[in-house]
């Protein structure tokens, strides 16, 4: 028995002890280590591939082997081991372009949830060659990080660094200028300021005649030929208050040759273009025709007129359905510019349009009761309508421009005209005339009418500029501009009985032409440094009309003379905001026609007239605005804007009652104060952007004369999105909102307007697909509106089709690039601002 208990606690003894050294043989297995270790070249920091990388003990006895082949995040760059216990070892890296490389390295333990590891510090190896090492040399100062403003806000700017955005590289110039601040880019290829203004553009700080055709220009050019683009918020005098400039400055003077093809095709009309740019030595020609076939929708409306007369009231409603517009027009640009020197240029500019047989017709139904709702008579009045109106341009300019862009100053001297004949063509006929006795009176007066007009517009614009920087601070402008414009309107009035189509000649033939000299002069003073920018200028305008009446046998004539001050602080709070503040005065003034005594009595029941006591309506803007750049990278956009405006002298139109005939002039009736509130907003999250404009404004009308007043707010609302989808996908959403127009006897009618596009660019980026639908939720749109004063009431009301869907491409064909001079390209190529801040 004890024997056999020995020989169990022996063999006890022996499992106990195979289990030990089972267990810490698998636990050494469990503890193998794997590890990485990239291998760079020391200068360019570009992985070494098939660099033979030896794993050697601490006495230099091999142990493993690997090649650089292991791939780490997406990119071939590493060798891999594995480690059967912790110590300390060696890496031996060798390569046959490379001088061999040695670095020890110490493992301290292995921890049980640490299965492998990348070792932070790579191999770097050094070429052997002196020649391919100097390479490398500059291929390391190629990807030296600077990090700077991709978007820099200056005090009367904002400029936008193209050159210094990677990201930019493979768009085009209106792909890029959707990150640009202060502008609104849709995809349907609209470009707008946040706060409305007009946009004047110019290339190189010239006014290029390719900036005519700016959309076909900023998509046919690519990013990575611009250096930079300014939109200059505060610019010269003699651009006014409501516009700002976009300056476009290349890397040198366009070269090559470009052509755009785009087509377009709604529910309502068809368009095609094509435009195309080229270049020989200094020569420049450009073109574009395009075509518009419009076949409008048509819509309805109704007003209520209320008039309370001396022995009766009568209630007029009138429904029309006015017929879709129609018309075929044609388009026709020519420039050619010459580059005298590096800094000045020649261009001369011409441009026809031609819109043949526009068209429409419309119907109203007229009903007038009494007030007790009895009916007093109604009718039916047919419209027709025919227009033919081209349109004819021609400039010749010279502009030399100091420094680069412009910055030291320019001249600039031009010639523009612009004629325009109008042929117009007006049927209207009467039917289905009904009253009861004692109304008949009312429309015994009606006729079939034929209305002719032939007129015609020539003007002839001739404007000289000037601005010189002298010293770094202090720059002078000074502007002249003169107008002349010759205006003649030969009507002819015909009449029927109503229904027999027989038309009497010769019948109110009206021959009016009209002479108009403008004069303008402008001179300023800006002072501009780091931080400050105080601006101060004056205008003088000199306003001289004629207006002769064959028919009537008389001549009137008016002439206004004015003098504008304005003036503006800037500062640059940092680098990222600027605060300003600015005084204007502008006037308002009533042209030659709503000045002549001239009564028109072609409406029954109804008198139009002008006053020859008119004057100039004056207006006094002051505006404190502000914007601001917060954050890194994407950082967000936000400009603010209190601006407040007096009116003194309003010029008005309105209506009044004087006995049963309904009265329209103008007058300097009261004043108008409106201040505004506005806060514009942007962002970009990776692939979404968004942007919005916001303002709200109160109004207060105040008209002693007449003896009205009238207030209230008014809202806008501008939103627009887009997400960046993949495969060069693009969807936006766009969308507007204003609330009612105050008015000084009513309000107009409130509105809104939607968006949905898709875009997909295919061709290496050179045909753009875009299908669109427009405020389609609900298709029509009704609008109301209404006027108000003494014995009178007006509210009218319609429908319009608001719905709109759209289907367009666009290509381009050719290489539209900049000259750059050697030494230059060299600076281009290793360009490194790539992780530049937004």
């Amino acid at each position: 028995m004890i024997e056999l208990l020995n020989i169990l606690s022996m063999r006890f003894s022996l499992f106990l002890i195979f289990s030990v050294l089972f267990s810490i043989s698998a636990s050494a297995r469990e503890q193998e280590l794997w590890i990485w270790k990239k291998v760079f070249n020391i200068f360019t920091k570009e992985p070494v591939l098939n660099a033979k990388v030896d794993l050697l003990s601490e006495d230099s006895i091999l142990i493993a082997t690997s090649f650089s082949n292991a791939i780490i995040n997406g990119k071939k760059c590493a060798a891999m081991f594995i480690l059967k216990k912790p110590g300390k070892y060696i890496f031996h890296a060798s390569h046959p372009d490379y001088e061999d490389v040695y670095e020890s390295f110490e493992i301290e333990k292995f921890y049980k949830k640490e299965r492998s590891i990348t070792l932070r510090k790579p191999l770097y190896m050094q070429r052997k060659y002196p020649k391919q090492r100097s390479l490398d040399k500059v291929q390391q100062l190629e990807e030296l990080v600077v990090r700077g403003q991709l978007v820099q806000m200056k005090t009367d700017r904002i400029i936008y660094h193209v050159d210094a955005d990677s990201s930019a590289m493979k768009e085009n110039l209106i792909e890029t200028l959707r990150k640009m601040p202060g502008l609104i880019v849709s995809r349907k290829g609209e470009i707008s300021a946040d706060d409305n203004r007009k946009i004047v553009y110019k290339l190189n700080g010239l006014r290029d005649p390719l900036v005519n055709n700016p959309i076909e220009l900023l998509s046919a050019l690519n990013s990575k030929y611009v250096k930079k683009v300014e939109l200059v918020t505060h610019p010269d005098l003699q651009y006014g208050n409501d516009a700002v400039v976009l300056n476009i400055t290349t890397k040198g003077r366009l070269e090559g040759y470009m052509l755009t093809m785009y087509g377009k095709g709604t529910d309502s009309s068809l368009f095609g273009s094509i435009w195309g740019t080229s270049k020989i030595k200094r020569i420049r020609f450009s073109g574009c025709y395009s075509f518009n076939d419009m076949f409008g929708h048509s819509s309805t409306s109704r007003s209520e007129e209320l008039r309370h007369e001396v022995l009766v009231d009568h209630m007029s409603i009138t429904e029309g359905k006015i017929g879709g517009t129609s018309s075929k027009d044609h388009n026709m640009e020519l420039s050619a510019s010459y580059d005298v020197d590096d800094h000045s240029l020649l261009s001369a500019y011409a441009r026809i349009f031609l819109r043949n047989n526009m068209h429409s017709s419309s119907r109203y139904d007229v009903q007038v009761t009494q007030a007790d709702n009895s009916p007093s008579y109604s009718y039916v009045k047919q419209l027709n309508h025919r227009l033919k109106s081209p349109e004819y341009q021609a400039s010749l300019n010279y502009e030399r421009v100091f420094g680069p862009g412009g910055e030291g100053g320019k001249f600039f001297v031009g010639y523009n005209y612009y004629g325009r004949p109008y042929m117009e063509k007006k049927e209207i006929c009467y039917q289905d005339l009904d009253s009861v006795a004692g109304c008949a009176n009312s429309i015994s007066g009606l006729m079939d009418c034929l209305l002719m007009t032939s007129s015609g517009e020539d003007w002839h614009t001739c404007e000289l500029e000037y601005n010189r920087r002298v010293g770094k601070h202090h720059l002078f402008v000074f502007g002249l501009k003169g107008l002349l414009r010759l205006d003649h309107d030969d009507n002819e009035e015909k009449y029927s009985p109503i229904g027999l189509g027989y038309y009497r000649d010769n019948t109110g033939v009206s021959l009016c032409k009209r002479t108009q000299n403008f004069l303008q002069s402008s001179l300023g003073y800006t002072y501009n440094d780091r931080k400050w920018r105080i601006s101060a200028g004056l205008q003088y305008e000199n306003d001289w009309e004629k207006l002769a009446r064959a028919d009537k046998g008389y001549t009137y004539k008016v002439s206004f003379c004015d003098f504008l001050p304005s003036m503006g602080i800037s500062y640059i709070l940092s680098d990222r905001g600027t605060l300003s503040l600015g005084y204007a005065m502008s006037v308002s003034r009533p042209n030659i026609f709503a000045l002549d005594p001239y009564v028109d009595s072609s409406t029954v029941n109804e008198l139009s007239y002008g006053n020859p006591g008119l004057k100039p309506q004056r207006n006094q803007d002051i505006s404190l605005t502000a914007a601001f750049r917060m954050g890194s990278g994407d950082a967000w956009y936000l400009s603010m804007s209190l601006a407040h405006q007096y009116s003194d002298r309003l010029l008005l139109g309105y209506s009044y009652l004087a006995g049963s005939v309904l009265h329209t002039t103008k007058d300097n009736i009261g004043h108008k104060n409106n201040t505004n509130l506005e806060l514009s907003l942007r962002k970009r999250f990776g692939g979404f952007f968004f942007r919005t404009v916001t303002s709200l404004s109160y109004v207060q009308y105040s008209a002693q004369r007449i003896g009205q007043w009238h207030k209230g707010w008014f809202g806008r609302l501008r939103c627009m999105a887009e997400y960046e989808l993949p495969k060069d996908y693009y969807l936006e959403l766009e969308g507007n909102y204003h609330t009612k127009y105050v008015m000084l006897q009513g309000y107009g009618s409130e509105g809104y307007e939607y968006g949905l596009s898709l875009t997909k660019k295919v061709l290496g980026n050179r045909l753009t697909l875009m299908a669109s639908a427009y405020s389609f939720l609900p298709i029509h749109y009704r609008w109301t509106s209404s006027t108000e004063s003494k014995g009178y009431h007006y509210k009218g009301a319609g429908r319009n089709y608001q719905a709109s869907f759209v289907i367009s491409a666009r290509y381009n064909l050719g290489h539209l690039k900049s000259r750059v001079k050697q030494t230059q390209k060299q600076i281009v190529n290793n360009d490194v601002k790539t992780d530049y801040t937004r």
